[in-house]
């Protein structure tokens, strides 16, 4: 029996660059791990059966991230070997929210992908593995690994660096009942697309002599524009959390999280207070050394 935990991420920038000839959009983001996890038990079965324990995130049995990197998996696998296949039971505790840009449901598919890689012996390398998780999601690559990356292309042209100290800052996550689809995230940005390339001013601002953190008050999020306009709750959110004199403040991916970064504790009272009866998070960042240690654990 295995025992996954799949960690979602965040979005420190978030820019649209333009929209492909194939129909995708190029951009450019900032990727960091957080210590929010979803929990995945794994065992040995006769045929692939995947229940899901959630209170109020819908998931749909027939079609989701986990049964989809499944096949994706199986399939590349029976390409390059005449070995047995092993199917599996999985239990899935979901405590990511669903449609809330933090990539629960691509978390979940990575870390399927992670399992079943190291379950038949590492038949694919990083590169391979990270190719194949891309017919599951933009970001999946990222969770892939996890840690701290730029993004470019639809997301899978990854940098990743390291970002020093991070993991001793904290997060306050809130994430209203607002399901933004992808679709309908990106039909509201096309007016403020530009052709400016900023793939330099970000490396630039990560590699400032202070670090990252003398760069958030750069960063933004261009999703904020269109989604705010239609969800006015969110930049309602957004208002008050600045109030609370955050280190940087931001919708996450195209919506419809909003998180806060700051340097301790101290105001997290204050904030679950305001906040209270929404769902609300309180956690950290994490690295993709921690990511590795804590991914799989066999039970």
């Amino acid at each position: 029996m295995f025992l996954l935990k799949p960690f979602c991420k965040i979005n420190l920038f978030l820019d649209v660059l333009n929209k492909r000839k194939d129909g995708y959009h190029e951009i450019l983001t900032i990727f960091q791990s957080i210590d929010l996890y979803d929990e995945i038990l794994i065992k040995e079965d006769e045929t692939l059966r995947i229940d899901f324990n959630s209170n109020d995130y819908f998931i749909d049995p027939l079609n989701n991230t986990i049964k989809k990197a499944y096949h994706i998996f199986k399939e590349e696998y029976l390409k390059i070997t005449n070995g047995m296949w092993q199917d599996f039971y999985f239990s899935v505790k979901k405590n990511i929210p669903s449609g809330a840009g933090l990539g629960g449901g691509s978390a979940d598919g990575a870390a399927v992908l992670n399992f079943l890689n190291s379950y038949y012996g590492y038949p694919f390398d990083d590169v391979k593995l990270r190719e194949i998780s891309l017919k599951i999601g933009a970001d999946t690559p990222f969770l892939i690994e996890g840690g701290s990356a730029i993004g470019r292309g639809i997301g899978e042209i990854l940098d990743f660096f390291n970002i020093d100290g991070f993991e001793m800052y904290k997060l306050f996550i809130i994430s209203p009942n607002i399901h933004i689809s992808t679709k309908e995230a990106y039909d509201g940005i096309s007016k403020y697309l530009t052709k400016e390339k900023k793939y330099y001013n970000i490396y630039n601002l990560i590699e400032r002599p202070e670090g990252i953190f003398g760069s958030l008050k750069d960063f933004y999020n261009i999703f904020e524009k269109s989604i705010f306009q239609k969800y006015p709750l969110l930049k309602e959110i957004k208002r008050k959390i600045l109030q609370y004199d955050p280190l940087l403040v931001l919708m996450s991916g195209s919506g419809s999280s909003i998180f806060a970064i700051f340097e301790n504790e101290d105001k997290f009272n204050l904030l679950k207070e305001e906040f209270g009866g929404n769902r609300i998070f309180f956690t950290t960042p994490i690295t993709r050394e921690k990511i590795k240690k804590q991914l799989l654990t066999k039970l």
